[in-house]
């Protein structure tokens, strides 16, 4: 969730305030991924998402991360495998595999 787009969309009457709720009240810190355009050129991602049942397996490296070092959940952006669909993501960043370098 980018939480500009989720307080648009509220603002327009999508279904993301119990989203924006959960930020708010749990204290989530959201991270921010997007420097990754300046390096791989305009909406696109190195990052593949593989569907595997009801989630997604990442594979790729970010190039730079806001609020990396107190973040809870990242946003971050990847090309789908199969259909090659542009997704964004919110991972958990305790999530396997997640790092910060």
């Amino acid at each position: 969730m980018h939480p500009i787009g989720a307080a648009d969309g509220y603002r327009s009457g999508a279904p993301t305030e119990g989203a924006l709720r959960r930020v708010v009240d749990d204290g989530i810190v959201l991270a921010s991924i997007g420097a990754e355009f300046i390096v791989a050129g305009d909406w696109t991602t190195p990052t593949t998402a593989e569907p595997d049942g009801e989630h997604y397996v990442l594979n790729g490296r970010k190039f730079f991360c806001s609020q990396a070092d107190g973040m809870d959940v990242v946003r971050v952006n990847a090309t789908e495998s199969g259909s090659c669909d542009f997704l964004i993501l919110p991972v958990p960043a305790d999530a396997p595999g997640v790092s910060v370098v």
